[in-house]
């Protein structure tokens, strides 16, 4: 039989490899449900040391972890990863069972590295693991996107059956993935508080509002995404909260009025 691309990696006898297995053997992989068949649970945390060490999504295909193993073990951020998974542990309990794929995993592991790193989680305990429990059972449920509501679902589905180990499909996972973790905990509060509001939060309120401006244009008028502008129901000046549930996407005549009339951010 010959080698898969786990094995082959696994051969490499560099400082990285024995990383990557000690990575493997860590209790969040324990708790989930990927196989340990064939160095598959090795190939999955060579998969999220290369995306955590390169800060974001990335090509983890198996010429993308092979020269990650020709590199130092020095260069890798391994103690991020081990803080990240030490997280999950934390929040999932004694099982998360409900992951058997592989792109599940590392969806979720970046879904965990941003909110950390961008986000406070101090009253939001269970959150993620309620998230993605829900999450996974709703994408498992959804045989088609003929309505609104399962189009994220039907993509998530999409895009992880489609080259799910190339950059492009992994970004476009973990933008619906956080996308709706902003929707199910809108109040959710950046780390340093702060007036702008974020990438990902302002692409949740685009998303609510189902890419239509909320000012006093006609209903149901559309607006691009980058050129919406997002602002604060409550003034942040009165102390309102850079939240998705205090923000509204306002096309930019629109935002215009809103500040001409004396309602300043």
């Amino acid at each position: 039989m010959p080698l898969n691309s786990a094995e082959k990696l696994n051969a490499n006898l560099r400082e990285v490899r024995d990383v990557v297995f000690e990575l493997s053997k860590h209790k969040f992989f324990s708790l989930s449900g990927l196989p340990e068949y064939r160095f598959f649970r090795r190939y999955v945390a060579a998969q999220i040391m290369l995306l955590e060490s390169k800060g974001g999504p990335s090509n983890a295909k198996f010429p993308n972890l092979r020269a990650m193993y020709q590199s130092p073990a020095g260069d890798l951020k391994t103690e991020s990863v081990r803080k990240i998974l030490n997280y999950l542990v934390k929040e999932s309990g004694v099982s998360a069972s409900s992951i058997v794929n592989s792109a599940d995993f590392v969806t979720l592991f970046m879904l965990t590295s941003r909110l950390m790193k961008g986000y406070s989680l101090t009253n939001h305990a269970g959150s993620i693991r309620d998230f993605y429990n829900e999450f996974l059972l709703t994408v498992g449920q959804t045989s088609s996107a003929q309505s609104e509501k399962d189009l994220p679902f039907w993509n998530y589905k999409t895009w992880r059956k489609t080259s799910a180990d190339s950059k492009a499909s992994i970004e476009q996972r973990l933008r619906i993935m956080i996308t709706e973790f902003h929707k199910t905990y809108p109040d959710l509060p950046q780390k340093d508080p702060q007036r702008e509001f974020d990438y990902w939060q302002r692409l949740a309120i685009f998303d609510k509002a189902k890419g239509c401006c909320q000012g006093s244009c006609p209903p149901g008028t559309y607006i691009r995404f980058e050129e919406g502008q997002y602002h604060h129901v409550k003034r942040w000046i009165d102390g309102g909260t850079t939240t998705v549930e205090n923000g509204q996407s306002l096309c930019a005549a629109c935002h215009q009025r809103v500040h001409a009339g004396g309602t300043e951010e």
